[in-house]
């Protein structure tokens, strides 16, 4: 098995495999924290009643909004 850097053919071997899957599985983890933390604020967001809402300048129809998206959305 070979890959193309810099339009040469240079051969893989199995540990720049690893590494790549391994980094790969890393970030894929590191992506799915940030979900979980992002659904976590967007409940508390929720939790705030309206002078609180005031004081950081969101109106309720974006925490509404906020707060109707799933947990994977962005």
């Amino acid at each position: 098995m070979s890959e193309r850097h810099n339009g040469f053919a240079v051969p893989v071997t199995t540990a720049a495999i690893l590494r790549r899957l391994r980094a790969d599985i890393v970030a894929r983890f590191l992506d799915l924290l940030r979900m979980i933390e992002r659904h976590r604020e967007r409940g508390w967001l929720a939790e705030m009643d309206a002078r609180m809402l005031r004081d950081i300048g969101v109106d309720r129809s974006v925490v509404w909004r906020e707060a109707r998206k799933w947990w994977w959305e962005i």
